[in-house]
């Protein structure tokens, strides 16, 4: 099974609640046996967040997507962050993936150069 590679950028409205919920969405990733990669920066002054997540496979995608329904946290998610971009750098199979991923309006790009 190949990686499967996220990138999320958006606004935080609330930058201290975003940290703390941001904490939390973290410790789930850590808790999943596929999560190679999940790292959150912010820029405090203009709100700017990125996330970069790297999964080792799509079903451990699939297993952090349902951990974080699981937490309750998506809705909590929404209320301090407002996501602008999500880019998929993977295909994606699993139907319900690629459901979030068109409900947060996802991009999907392919490699054209790569070293």
């Amino acid at each position: 099974m190949a990686e499967v590679r996220l990138l999320a950028t958006g606004r935080v409205k609330d930058y201290e609640a975003a940290v703390d919920v941001l904490g939390r969405v973290c410790d789930i990733a850590a808790a999943v046996s596929g999560a190679v990669v999940w790292e959150a920066f912010a820029d405090e002054a203009s709100g700017v967040f990125v996330l970069n997540e790297t999964f080792a496979s799509e079903e451990a995608l699939v297993e952090y997507e349902r951990a974080v329904d699981t937490g309750r946290l998506r809705p909590v998610i929404g209320e301090v962050m407002e996501l602008e971009r999500l880019v998929v750098f993977s295909a994606i199979e699993d139907e319900h993936l690629n459901q979030v991923i068109d409900s947060m309006g996802g991009i999907r790009v392919t490699p054209v150069v790569a070293k």
